[in-house]
């Protein structure tokens, strides 16, 4: 008979008592969000297991299931997921967000520069202007 009171999953790590069989139980762990069934819920089940949401649960639950080295592949993917691709990828994130805004303040200089060079003609052609007016007044 199935046992209802037994939460865990049977077949790898975890046996059943002896007065129960394992049997296929109908939703997966966690009300059915855990689990490797398909890719969707196969990504939503690494995504928040390398957040570090979660992980040991969906660990303790494949070794009931699945076996004994299981929890060799969740320490791996918290190693590489969590420490190394969730740290570079913030890494590469930060970075280009600093190169926007030094570009941005660039983009200001650059500005500020033209926005100079053009006070500065305006007032050389005003300069220009009043000398001519000056040396024809000389000449009349």
């Amino acid at each position: 008979m199935l046992d209802p009171e037994d939460e865990r999953l049977c077949g790898g790590m975890h046996e059943c008592r002896a007065e129960s069989f394992c049997g296929d139980w109908t939703e997966n762990p966690a009300d059915g969000v855990v689990s490797f069934d398909n890719i969707m819920w196969a990504c939503t089940t690494i995504f928040t297991s390398i957040t570090l949401e979660g992980w040991a649960q969906a660990m303790y639950d494949s070794q009931d299931s699945g076996g004994a080295w299981s929890w060799l592949f969740h320490v791996l993917m918290i190693v590489f997921g969590a420490f190394i691709l969730m740290n570079l990828t913030l890494a590469i994130i930060l970075t280009k967000f600093r190169d926007s805004v030094e570009e941005q303040e660039k983009e200001k200089v650059r500005a500020q520069l033209v926005e100079e060079r053009r006070t500065l003609m305006k007032t050389r052609i005003l300069r220009m202007r009043r000398e001519r007016e000056t040396a024809k007044a000389v000449q009349v």
